[in-house]
């Protein structure tokens, strides 16, 4: 009996779990999915389910992936535990993040998928929506996001690069919770240029979020200790000096003669908005527009 030819003949196809639609490609909504997913989901073998406490944010993911997974989505709000669940029940679904996205294991040892990272910035950018949407916070005077995971947090302030968005990261002592001993690793954006961005490229789900990081931003100052110049201050002197240019108009004489640094904001304010010529305003906004930004090291 050739199989083949019996297979076509005599059987049809059995979908046990649905018509559940599969992307052939990695693309912006199943960035997302996969980021909230990494951030607040946890499978089974046969169903994925995430907890949310923003109920808006539940049912914006329930219905969002319900459409493109083409599966049917359960929702219920846990009234014991105070939180809204929403459960995908696809064992196709669970065996396509598992097979597919082998770096996303369990709370504490999940990375970023390889094929995100090698995605393109509106990928990218997706993904850590979905990862800010499950576990990141505004507060009065920065976003955050905390983790006991230190490689993925290590990894997200490496792709919130790809948006000049700067952060910081560091290890909080968390053997005062009565609950877990293990540290806290925590990302931090306080710049407000950084913060700007975050909104532009990234933003929150959550309309209460969102309105505090509006609020947020036109309340934060521009004062950057990141976001510096070069520290070629003499090199630039040289460059005025050559256009004749006055240097008692620009107020930064100890940057000028190679003591300091700068932020941009002051290079802004203080040299480019004070030159009227030119030729000369060209050769310092190329400074300025460097994608270059000097660190300094604190320790080894």
């Amino acid at each position: 009996i050739d199989i083949l030819e019996f297979l076509k003949n005599n059987t049809k196809s059995y979908r046990r779990y649905g018509n559940v639609i599969l992307p052939q490609k990695v693309n912006s909504t199943l960035a997302q999915f996969l980021g909230y997913f990494t951030g607040d989901g946890n499978f089974e073998e046969d169903r994925i389910t995430f907890s949310e406490q923003d109920k808006y944010v539940a049912l914006y993911y329930k219905n969002k992936f319900k459409k493109f997974f083409k599966i049917d989505a359960n929702y219920r709000f846990r009234n014991k535990k105070n939180y809204h669940q929403i459960r995908f029940t696809s064992r196709p679904l669970v065996r396509f993040i598992k097979e597919e996205f082998q770096e996303i294991k369990s709370k504490t040892h999940s990375g970023v998928p390889s094929k995100i990272s090698m995605s393109d910035d509106k990928v990218v950018a997706k993904y850590l929506k979905g990862l800010f949407d499950a576990e990141g916070y505004v507060s009065n005077d920065s976003i955050g996001i905390a983790s006991i995971n230190k490689t993925l947090i290590s990894q997200m302030q490496l792709l919130l690069l790809r948006f000049s968005i700067i952060s910081s990261f560091f290890e909080w002592d968390n053997r005062n919770n009565p609950y877990s001993k293990k540290p806290i690793f925590k990302l931090r954006i306080t710049e407000k240029q950084s913060i700007t961005d975050f909104k532009k490229f990234i933003d929150f789900t959550s309309k209460k979020k969102s309105k505090h990081l509006d609020f947020l931003i036109k309340n934060k100052k521009d004062k950057s200790s990141v976001r510096q110049i070069l520290p070629m201050g003499k090199e630039i002197k040289q460059i005025i000096k050559n256009y004749n240019h006055k240097f008692a108009r620009f107020g930064v004489s100890g940057f000028l003669s190679g003591n300091g640094m700068i932020s941009k904001h002051v290079f802004k304010t203080s040299i480019l908005n004070k030159v009227k010529n030119k030729d000369l305003y060209y050769e310092l906004v190329k400074i300025y527009n460097s994608a270059l930004l000097p660190v300094k090291i604190s320790k080894i």
